[in-house]
């Protein structure tokens, strides 16, 4: 285990993550010394995270210098979302210091069955898939990483019956070397850019997953994964090796049909590949087929994830703030795009995307309404379409209200990250959805 050679560790970046390591190495390595380093002032924390900090043992490293005390340790659990191209952390390095990551900690014990979904969307609903099927087989499944509980939190209930559903983004895979049961690609295209720095780094995260899977599975009509995935010479299955296919709006099992999207609570043609990925697993792990396809059928889509939140004034809202890039955005308007959609909310963190990609799939009478910071952006690369510039969310629904007609739709689907405003998807979400329920949502 790579903390037994230390005395002195920290824990950089306090979050969801970080609270989770610092209980872990409380219970399982008592004698550590312990700093944590956050950005974050004290009194910024409130509830378990606050009271964690009042341990006199621990040594804290808070505020806008943080980064200057890294010399206090010899080894760092690092979040996922500190950068370590940071200088301050490149200094470190270079002076003889390492780091580790909680997801790395976890693959130096678990013992029970590790199924790890990547990909640049379709993660979070592909893994409550799988997970929701394992339930109904009555398997013992965990949905952890990025859209569950913290990885470190399950270590105590290991054992070998126990399969976990992981959620890794690139930031976790970056410097992850461990070997995984089943690896699932859901789709690549350009992400996380401000992070990675290059398309090419990017790809090389997501790659880490697949290096040492015991198995990679991925959809055969995804050309971008398919490429990624035969470069790495490992084993792999593609959906067609199953006999699966996505044909019109229904998957088809050795040509028959198996499921159609009519049959399913999930809205959009891209949950039919998130479905098929979630077969493929069912199939690898010999569960049965008629169980499975009847909890794909049960399953209720995810919040903020094309959440139907009602209507005001016959004007029906639908709550998509997961969407935290353009390519997102698209496939929501594929989904609704035999409907009336008659306004578009977006904006949020500017990531250097492309945002001309979504001409091709917005009614040509459509209102795009943009929040800050994406305003100037949006207007150059969409210029054929009608688009208002709004200050929040309470501008927008108040003209959207005004100007649309009953019996047509609106999207919020900000096709942008939230950092910019808001502490993630989630919380831009509920405030959304708290602004409409203030015009009388019904």
């Amino acid at each position: 285990m790579i903390l037994d050679k230390f005395e002195r560790v920290g824990i950089l970046g306090f979050g969801r993550e970080g609270l989770s390591a610092y209980s872990f190495l409380k219970s399982e390595y008592p004698n550590l010394q312990i700093a944590i380093f956050d950005k974050r002032l004290e009194s910024d924390f409130k509830g378990e995270y606050l009271q964690a900090l009042q341990d006199e043992s621990l040594d804290l490293c808070l505020g806008e210098d943080y980064l200057e005390d890294l010399h206090k340790v010899e080894i760092l659990i690092k979040s996922p979302g500190v950068n370590p191209r940071q200088p301050e952390i490149v200094r470190y390095l270079g002076l003889g210091g390492a780091y580790t990551t909680a997801t790395n900690l976890f693959f130096e014990r678990v013992v029970g069955k590790t199924i790890c979904v990547t990909g640049s969307k379709g993660k979070s609903t592909t893994c409550s898939l799988m997970h929701a099927v394992l339930k109904a087989h009555g398997l013992k499944s965990h949905l952890v990483g990025n859209i569950g509980e913290p990885i470190l939190n399950y270590l105590q209930d290991d054992a070998e019956d126990v399969f976990y559903i992981i959620e890794m983004s690139s930031q976790q895979l970056e410097d992850f070397r461990a070997t995984v049961d089943i690896g699932v690609f859901t789709s690549f295209f350009a992400d996380h850019m401000d992070y990675h720095g290059s398309l090419e780094s990017y790809k090389d995260a997501k790659c880490n997953l697949f290096r040492n899977a015991r198995l990679s599975l991925y959809n055969s009509g995804n050309q971008d994964v398919a490429r990624i995935l035969e470069s790495l010479k490992v084993a792999r299955k593609t959906s067609k090796d199953f006999g699966l296919e996505v044909l019109d709006e229904s998957i088809v099992l050795d040509n028959h049909n198996c499921l159609s999207l009519s049959q399913l609570h999930l809205q959009g043609l891209h949950n039919l590949y998130n479905c098929v990925l979630t077969l493929m697993l069912s199939f690898a792990l010999d569960l049965d087929l008629s169980k499975t396809v009847e909890a794909i059928q049960d399953f209720e889509p995810l919040e903020y994830r094309m959440q139907d939140l009602g209507k005001v004034n016959g004007i029906k809202f639908i709550n998509d703030s997961a969407s935290v890039t353009p390519e997102s955005t698209v496939a929501c308007l594929q989904a609704f795009a035999e409907q009336e959609v008659s306004s578009l909310i977006m904006g949020g963190l500017d990531r250097g995307y492309d945002y001309s990609i979504l001409q091709e799939a917005l009614p040509e009478d459509i209102t795009i309404y943009v929040l800050a910071n994406l305003q100037e952006k949006i207007q150059m690369q969409l210029v054929a379409f009608r688009i208002i510039l709004v200050e929040d969310f309470t501008e927008a629904l108040d003209l959207i209200i005004k100007d649309s007609k009953a019996g047509t739709i609106c999207l919020f689907s900000p096709g942008a990250p939230s950092y910019n405003s808001f502490q993630d998807f989630y919380e831009r979400g509920a405030i959304f959805t708290k602004s409409l329920e203030s015009f009388g949502l019904n």
